[in-house]
């Protein structure tokens, strides 16, 4: 009798794929070229040894995966070289390129960005500084500065970004590779004769992947659910297509035809997560005419290697770890949560038929949530430093409803292209279903504890104990005992750092946290149960409005009794339809400005509907805040940009803090003409760290011994060497949130 090797032979590719997958991302990860080749022939050279030396058994997983993961590393290493090479050459300088026009303009940091393949140099991002009227499919011809690709955008396969100073276009005439983003403009615009507001939305990131449409703060309800996932174009959409055209090609050879239809969508979509699902679909629909087996792991370590061979920076994307991890979580611990659910379900047959088919469709649907959100969940807790506790409730509710949005959104609109009456009618079950989705995700998203962060050090406290008691449950399950003990252990642990978490802001008279908004500012005051924030406006990643939200329901907070704007620049503003969709304000106090902007208009709109008081300041005004003071100063120039905003001092018994948002120097000095101001404990630095700002006379007459500044990324020089070089002749403790993240101050009398 033969002796067999215990690796079964569908499986071999993903022992080769998956260590292939972890050579990119330690070579995307920033490990040194010369390195990766040094521990790529390593590699090799062990996997190699391995064949020869070691025994049957284990072998041919050994050798696979050390081969793989050399030439992971090997493969990384050098597409970094042949693609940033000819880049590096050219950078910083003045060059004048070809190309053709991939995407539509959007608006990035108030400039106009689209994405082009220049000629001889693969995909790059042009920023133009006006409307520059290009189109997709456009050949154009442009001139402009160099500078190489982030790593970020390296991931998304764009070499180089090129800062624009003249613009051509050369014709006009559409190439085959450009029918797939012409496709998804067609649809779009058919979605908006068809749907209005965040229903369109909502279509238009289901059917062509483009998320532009959906509102600040559904967005922020979709991330505090755990919903994300939903406009994110993945294998849910695949199949859901993939299901609809086996409808129509119901012979298993004929559904073969299909494969280009998802082909093409894919591609019009343009997702990482899309690729995956296409390629993994694509096996699972030829598997039958090959005669071969269709296995998930293989399937997976197909669609990761030969994404990665086109572009294996791609693995240091968080779509794609967050779409392979999930598919991964399903493949692995998804058949034996499936096991779980059936034996739950077989355990509730003595309830009435309806009821013990809901109950078991319900076990069914959390198994697979629970499946998916196995390892994606640390994932997101480490990029995001969020973790949703209404995740798998919230999936259970509107996760089976997408496929029939998905359905009707498609048919709708296919339909209103070819008569518009029927698009028309086929829209109204389409648009209720959408609202009635929109309304269970707000709803959700609204609640105190749907998401908390992990800023807090009670509640990343409790989230290593609640990983570390989902192990223990996966033991006693596997021994068939009941996880009573870990999961009461979990919910207990939870409420008593909720506990802590609330009680470690009490006990002070006054706490503030200046948040890590990015280009931007946003801070948080607390005393005695009483909230209150000055800004709430940033470039982060992440909304200063769902920032400012997580810190107040960590607290059990609510509501802000207080929200002032010093002024209305984006910087300071644009996180606040995030901010009003999770917490009710009570006040919002605005400098009187001689002008009225859209920022105007969008907090009007916002009070009222929450029946928020807006307070415009004409003269100073002073209110009391839990234990502390508070007194704002009217505006030192109404109508000038800066200089109108409004000053404010905070303080508490022997503590006192001056914020003076984007004053300069002159608004400074008519500040201190205007306000008798006192020796103050902490200043927030003018204007992010601007020269014009925080000037030597008013740090002579306040004499801070804190100053924090609230600065991010930006192309404005903030901080000055300046105003960094005035604050240490003050001999002033500086805290930068660039550095050092959110800065957190508490006063204890």
């Amino acid at each position: 009798m033969k002796r067999r090797d215990p690796v079964c032979p569908v499986r071999t590719l993903a022992w080769f794929a998956f260590p292939f997958g972890g050579g990119c991302l330690a070579a995307a990860c920033g490990l040194p070229t010369a390195l990766c080749w040094i521990f790529a022939a390593l590699l090799g050279v062990g996997g190699i040894a391995a064949a020869l030396l070691l025994r049957p058994g284990w072998r041919i997983r050994l050798v696979l995966a050390l081969l793989g993961a050399a030439a992971g590393l090997g493969w990384a290493a050098g597409y970094t070289v042949l693609t940033l090479a000819p880049v590096e050459q050219i950078t910083g300088s003045t060059q004048t390129f070809t190309g053709t026009v991939l995407s539509q303009p959007e608006t990035i940091n108030s400039r106009e960005r689209v994405e082009a393949r220049l000629t001889g140099y693969g995909a790059a991002y042009l920023y133009l500084d006006a409307d520059c009227g290009l189109s997709v499919g456009d050949e154009i011809a442009v001139t402009g500065s160099v500078s190489a690709a982030s790593a970020s955008a390296r991931a998304n396969g764009i070499r180089l970004t090129l800062s624009v100073e003249q613009a051509e276009v050369t014709d006009t005439s559409h190439s085959p590779r450009c029918w797939p983003a012409l496709a998804a403009l067609r649809l779009q615009a058919q979605i908006a004769r068809l749907y209005t507001g965040d229903t369109a939305g909502l279509f238009r990131a289901l059917l062509t992947g483009d998320k532009s449409g959906l509102s600040d703060s559904l967005t922020t309800a979709l991330s505090r659910c755990g919903l994300s996932h939903i406009v994110a174009v993945s294998g849910l959409h695949i199949s859901c297509l993939a299901g609809l055209c086996s409808l129509i090609l119901r012979r298993r050879r004929w559904k073969l035809l299909s494969l280009p239809v998802l082909a093409f969508f894919t591609v019009m979509v343009g997702s990482v997560s899309a690729y995956r699902a296409l390629l993994m679909a694509a096996l699972v629909l030829l598997a039958p005419v090959v005669r071969r087996e269709s296995d998930g792991m293989t399937s997976l370590g197909f669609a990761m290697l030969l994404i990665l061979m086109g572009n294996p920076l791609s693995v240091s994307s968080i779509s794609f770890q967050l779409s392979f991890t999930a598919m991964l979580g399903l493949t692995v611990v998804g058949p034996r949560l499936s096991t779980l659910a059936h034996r739950g379900k077989e355990g509730l047959a003595f309830l009435p038929r309806p009821l013990h088919l809901l109950c078991g469709w319900a076990l069914e649907v959390m198994a697979v949530t629970l499946s998916a959100s196995a390892l994606t969940v640390p994932l997101t807790a480490w990029y995001f430093r969020q973790v949703s506790l209404v995740s798998v409730l919230a999936n259970l509710l509107v996760t089976w409803l997408l496929s029939a949005l998905l359905v009707l959104g498609l048919l709708s609109v296919l339909l209103g292209m070819i008569a518009l009456p029927l698009g028309q009618f086929l829209a109204v079950p389409a648009g209720l279903l959408a609202r009635f989705v929109l309304a269970l995700v707000r709803g959700l998203g609204g609640l105190t504890f749907a998401s908390l962060s992990l800023n807090s050090p009670y509640i990343l406290l409790w989230f290593l104990f609640a990983l570390a008691m989902v192990g223990v449950t996966a033991l006693m399950v596997r021994q068939k005992r009941r996880p009573v003990l870990p999961l009461c252990a979990m919910v207990g642990v939870l409420c008593l750092c909720l506990l802590l978490n609330r009680w470690a802001t009490d006990r002070t008279d006054l706490t503030i946290k200046v948040l890590d908004v990015g280009q931007g500012q946003c801070i948080l005051l607390v005393s005695q149960g009483c909230a209150a924030a000055i800004d709430c406006g940033g470039n982060a990643y992440d909304s200063a409005g769902d920032l400012l939200a997580d810190e107040l329901q960590e607290l059990g907070i609510d509501r802000l009794e207080l929200l002032l704007f010093t002024h209305l620049d984006s910087d300071h503003i644009n996180g606040v339809e995030e901010l009003f969709s999770c917490i009710r304000v009570d006040t919002v106090l605005l400098p009187d400005t001689e002008e009225e902007s859209d920022w105007t208009a969008l907090l009007q709109a916002l009070c009222q509907g929450q029946q928020a008081k807006i307070q415009t300041v004409t003269e100073e005004t002073a209110l009391s805040f839990g234990a502390a003071t508070v007194r704002v100063y009217s505006p030192m120039e109404p109508g000038e940009d800066n200089n109108s905003s409004l000053a404010s001092l905070w303080e508490t018994d022997g503590f006192s803090l001056l914020v003076t948002g984007d004053m300069d120097a002159e608004g400074e000095r008519l500040l201190l003409a205007h306000a008798e101001l006192p020796d103050i404990d902490l200043l927030i630095v003018g204007h992010h760290g601007s020269e014009y700002s925080t000037s030597e006379r008013l740090l002579e007459a306040v004499t801070p011994e804190m100053a924090v500044i609230s600065v991010g990324s930006n192309r404005y020089g903030h901080p000055s060497e300046a105003t960094l070089t005035r604050l240490e002749n003050h001999d002033i403790t500086i805290y930068r949130t660039d550095q050092n993240g959110t800065v957190t101050i508490a006063v204890h009398g």
